[in-house]
């Protein structure tokens, strides 16, 4: 009995129990410069193939299926079942024999899941047969292909030649489809004309790039043959004598041959003016609101003397300027919290020594635009390389905590306003507070104080306060909800597209309308500062400040341009990020020769200052990115497919915001103050997204089976991780003790420190961290 239990446990069930064979291996890509079958190919596909549009089927044996008999017309000898055999591993519904293409992320490799080309070779079949699906929905056909969007099924005779076999052929539409430019392309394709279109630009693409690349190749090494030769240094000679502005006319070269491009790219698809649309409003709104905040406190800290109004004169005439002539048109420049902090210092300074605001205010905009025009000539933009990620990091969080600190400090006014009531120490000062009412209109409280009771409600309402938290947390609620709609499950692609590129005009107008309609009888703090005030535009004279104002306002101007210098460069870097595919080049020194010229025609008008921001300008390249979900080691992460890196998003825009002017004080006054508190405090939240300094500091409180699987998670030690995330910490808390400082004249250094941390980060830093773990952790 026992032997025979032994002898049937070591029995095995062909059936329920097989082995699979698998083999991978590494092939080349098509040269389609210098391989002439890549373009002989693709003309055979346009001439005999198939292309299937938008299916919708839920397995690939269906797909195969539905190809088959289509083949079948043209096939005569084709046996549908025998074919499927052949093409397919059963019962594993995979392909026997598929190419698939390999990227690079965060220093790890990972296969392609959205597209699949498979290869079979068919006895049965008189020629080749090459069909593209493109399906509706994403598709899971097995561990390495769970996202599927394109499939390519290649099939050929049994006796062809071996430049015309299955894994040639498939070579040649693997090599295309490896683009997520060109996939995106195919998205957008709602033809089979506009199909083919799309694939022939690919393939004129490849052969011009190949072409390039092999002419400067031959190039190059002629060139390095005549040095050698000749003892020629491409550092002397010319480049010495044009090191001064070199930086400034390279940009400007760069950008001048793609400036018309930078119009045209706005209109040039369906796709395009859809974003165009969408970018325009969110730009208009994310602007405009903490234009309208900032102004307020504008208005506050000068005695009336900088409006709202001013601020919307400036914000309108100093974009439209960088807009039209800068370089990169992707940043955006706007007058950020700093900027009113250094308001509010030279207002006490020309108050101490006796000047006229607005002659010192303009005449520290005049040096600090001089030190910025002296910074872009000598291209001091260079030192940038010494800014690694983890400053802009830093900074970026510090900006983000500076939105949230401004929303902080204006619901605690409003609590303070609105939610106790005013306190009396005698009866005389409570007369008066009533508006000289007698006494029976007057209610004791205790012995020691009294309240107006007519008053009471009117000035001291705790429904107000309740209303403010409301409208601020529901504003942040559904413009963040909103924003990440395209991650769920809801409606059609294209419909949680738009609800995401509109996300924050939607929680504005919502809550802006629920403030104002249906909660009419509550009192909601509204914008003030509205008024004209000195409004009238006049070139401010800054010859009659004194030589003691002049003193103040060059060291003021110092502080300043560093400002502007970091602030400036490092929203350009993060614009120009190499993740957010960009193709035009960048333009550091040009801008920031522009953003002079600006601050210029600004400070001797009297209006706010402007300069490039965060998170603005990232969240502008998002907003007109198209994007390609990937399977990234289980995590779906979203990739830049294309950026249309056009001017007429901050163009469009800032026009509209300068018409906004009349719209003050009616209907702008409709949209409540902590509404626009929840403005900052999306912003502040959007902000964030990406920066990995706070998904480091996350870690802390994250379990480490979900830690994600970023390179430096890999790569570095938990405990370097972490000592490195807290050298961050210390340097945003230098910044956030001057930038947040009570006295007025330490925040004028914040600057300075963030300057301080490029030689702390590259001089001090490695002395305590391994080069392999900084360049995981902070690598340019």
């Amino acid at each position: 009995g026992g032997g025979g239990g032994g002898a049937h446990s070591a029995v095995i069930n062909t059936e329920e129990v097989m082995l699979v064979h698998s083999q991978l291996r590494k092939i080349n890509v098509k040269d389609f410069h210098r391989e002439v079958r890549a373009r002989m190919d693709v003309e055979d596909f346009f001439k005999e193939g198939d292309i299937y549009l938008d299916l919708n089927m839920g397995s690939l044996p269906e797909l195969v299926r539905f190809v088959l008999n289509k083949l079948r017309v043209r096939e005569r000898d084709l046996n549908v079942e025998e074919a499927l055999l052949m093409i397919l591993n059963h019962p594993l519904e995979s392909f026997q024999n598929s190419l698939q293409g390999t990227h690079v992320y965060d220093g790890w490799v990972d296969v392609d899941q959205s597209w699949i080309c498979g290869m079979c070779s068919l006895p049965s079949l008189t020629q080749r047969r090459i069909t593209i699906l493109r399906l509706r929905h994403l598709l899971n056909v097995g561990p390495t292909c769970q996202e599927v969007r394109f499939l390519v099924l290649i099939l050929t005779p049994a006796n062809s030649k071996k430049t015309k076999t299955d894994v040639e052929i498939g070579r040649t539409f693997a090599t295309l489809f490896c683009s997520v430019q060109f996939r995106s392309d195919l998205l957008q394709a709602s033809t089979e004309a506009s199909f083919k279109a799309a694939i022939e630009a690919r393939v004129n693409e490849l052969r011009e790039t190949r072409r390039k690349k092999f002419h400067e190749r031959k190039v190059s090494n002629v060139q390095a043959s005549f040095n050698s030769q000749t003892g020629a240094d491409d550092k002397s000679g010319p480049s010495k004598c044009l090191w001064l502005g070199r930086g400034i006319r390279d940009d400007f070269m760069r950008r001048a041959r793609v400036y018309l491009d930078d119009y045209m790219d706005g209109v040039k698809s369906t796709k395009a003016k859809t974003k165009l649309v969408s970018t325009v409003f969110f730009l208009y709104f994310a602007i405009l609101l903490p234009c309208l905040a900032l102004g307020v406190t504008n208005y506050d800290n000068t005695d009336g003397m900088m409006t709202i109004r001013r601020m919307i004169i400036a914000q309108a005439l100093g974009g439209l300027i960088f807009a039209v002539i800068g370089g990169q048109a992707l940043v955006i420049v706007i007058s950020t919290a700093p900027v009113v902090i250094f308001t509010l210092i030279i207002k006490n300074i020309s108050e101490d020594i006796g000047e006229d605001f607005f002659q010192m205010y303009a005449a520290s905009g005049l040096c600090n635009s001089l030190f910025l025009v002296l910074y872009s000539v000598l291209n001091a933009c260079n030192l940038m390389k010494y800014a690694y990620r983890s400053v802009d990091e830093i900074f970026g969080v510090f900006i983000s905590m500076a939105f949230t600190y401004d929303a902080v400090k204006s619901m605690i006014h409003i609590f303070h306003h609105s939610y106790c009531a005013p306190r009396f120490t005698d009866l005389t000062e409570l007369e008066l507070s009533c508006g000289g009412n007698n006494l029976t209109d007057v209610l004791l409280l205790d012995n020691s104080s009294y309240t107006c009771t007519p008053d009471l409600e009117e000035e001291c309402s705790k429904a107000s306060c309740m209303l403010a938290i409301l409208l601020m947390l529901g504003t942040v609620w559904l413009g963040f909800t909103l924003f990440n709609f395209n991650k769920s499950p809801y409606l059609d692609s294209r419909k949680r597209e738009l609800l995401a590129d509109y996300a924050l005009p939607a929680a504005v107008l919502t809550f802006a309308f629920l403030a104002s309609f249906v909660f009419r009888d509550i009192d909601s703090e509204q914008i003030k500062g509205s008024q004209r005030g000195q409004d009238e535009l006049r070139l401010v004279n800054v010859f009659r400040l004194s030589y003691v104002g002049w003193f103040y306002s060059i060291g003021l101007g110092f502080c300043l341009s560093i400002l502007f210098f970091m602030d400036q460069n490092i929203s350009a870097s993060f614009v120009n990020n190499p993740k957010n595919n960009l193709k035009k080049g960048t333009a550091y020194h040009y801008d920031l020769l522009v953003l002079a010229l600006v601050n210029i025609i600004l400070s001797l008008l009297g209006l706010p200052w402007l300069h490039g921001a965060l998170p603005h300008s990232p969240l502008h390249v998002r907003a007109l990115a198209e994007f390609e979900e990937r399977m990234s080691q289980g995590v779906m992460t979203d990739t830049i497919v294309k950026v249309h890196e056009t001017r007429l998003t901050s163009i469009i825009a800032n026009a509209a915001i300068g018409a906004s002017v009349y719209l003050l004080p009616s209907p702008l006054d409709l949209i409540p103050i902590p509404v626009l508190n929840g403005v900052l405090l999306y912003v502040a939240l959007i902000s964030l997204t990406g920066n990995e300094f706070f998904e480091r500091l996350l870690l802390w409180i994250t379990e480490q089976s979900a830690y994600p699987p970023s390179s430096y998670v890999r790569h570095v030690k938990q405990r370097w991780i972490h000592l490195f995330t807290l050298t961050q910490i210390g340097q945003l808390a230098v910044l956030c003790a001057l930038g947040f400082a009570p006295w007025p004249y330490l925040k004028m250094v914040f600057p300075v420190a963030l300057l301080a941390f490029m030689p702390f980060r590259h001089f001090v830093i490695p002395r305590a961290f391994a080069k392999t773990y900084l360049d995981a952790l902070d690598g340019h």
